[in-house]
């Protein structure tokens, strides 16, 4: 291309350029015309179409709960309503369909978890919807046995015993308005009263050595207390006496006989705390 088409092109662009900022000065000295009002354009709402189901459809969801390793680690123990109530089951950790351990068709049975040393299974359960749940143990057989039979009480599940030779259960057999704490042996299921609730107290650990029980009193759902039971001096006490509005929760023992204990004390947020119970 010559210098002279160069210089053609240049002054073509200056000259464009000109009159893009002459035209642009133009419009901004003109004088600003009044605004006409806007016409308000209707907001577009999405409206979803409701869609209904009849109970039935409801019912047939699947639901799963309560799993639990076995003692040798190769399966584990869970609740499904596949068979349209909760039944036991269990599934190999590889996979695979799993073994129904119970055939129920009234009562709904929630997996608790084995035994630890041997396949017996301990599950909950109630009677035709009363809401009465019982805590049973099923044999490596297949039978089952009612650990708290009666027909005007509940029970729940509290854990093993540091040992594993033993395990508790709450119940209000005594006193419908008080739960107590029952131990039980592994061999036999012969039992024993371990601590008489007399003050409407919830009970909330024990301790390794079996010394220490501690036990929750609300004042409201943002405020309450815990309190421990020492069952050598057989006295009570609270943890955590305060004043205005704490939330505290006793989560565990420790191996050298701490508790371990969350608290709002002094702050919004909780905070894990280590205490003696001595």
């Amino acid at each position: 291309m010559s210098t002279n088409t160069h210089a053609t092109l240049n002054l073509a662009a200056t000259l464009g350029l000109g009159v893009l900022i002459s035209i642009s000065g133009c419009r901004q000295a003109s004088p600003a015309r009044s605004e006409q009002p806007t016409a308000a354009v209707p907001a577009v709402v999405d409206v979803a179409i409701e869609k209904r189901y009849d109970i039935k459809t409801l019912l047939s969801n699947l639901r799963l709960s309560g799993s639990a390793i076995s003692p040798d680690g190769l399966r584990v123990l869970f609740s499904s309503n596949a068979t349209g109530v909760m039944n036991l089951f269990e599934v190999s950790v590889y996979g695979g369909a799993p073994t129904a351990l119970s055939s129920s068709s009234t009562d709904s049975l929630y997996a608790i978890r084995y035994f630890p040393n041997d396949d017996r299974i301990l599950y909950s359960a109630d009677q035709g919807g009363n809401e009465l749940d019982h805590i049973y143990v099923r044999a490596a057989d297949g039978s089952v046995r009612d650990l708290t039979p009666g027909s005007k009480h509940k029970a729940s599940f509290f854990g093993f015993a540091d040992d594993e030779k033993s395990f508790f259960v709450l119940s209000n057999e005594r006193d419908p308005r008080f739960f107590d704490i029952y131990e039980y042996k592994n061999e036999g299921y012969t039992r024993s009263l371990f601590y008489k609730n007399d003050q409407g107290l919830q009970p909330s650990a024990i301790s390794r050595d079996k010394r220490f029980v501690t036990m929750s009193k609300a004042s409201t759902t943002s405020d309450n207390d815990e309190y421990i039971y020492d069952r050598n001096s057989k006295k009570l006490r609270n943890l955590t006496a305060h004043t205005g509005v704490e939330s505290n929760a006793v989560q565990e023992f420790t191996p050298n006989g701490k508790i371990l204990l969350t608290s709002s004390r002094g702050s919004d947020f909780s905070a894990l705390i280590e205490l003696d119970p001595n």
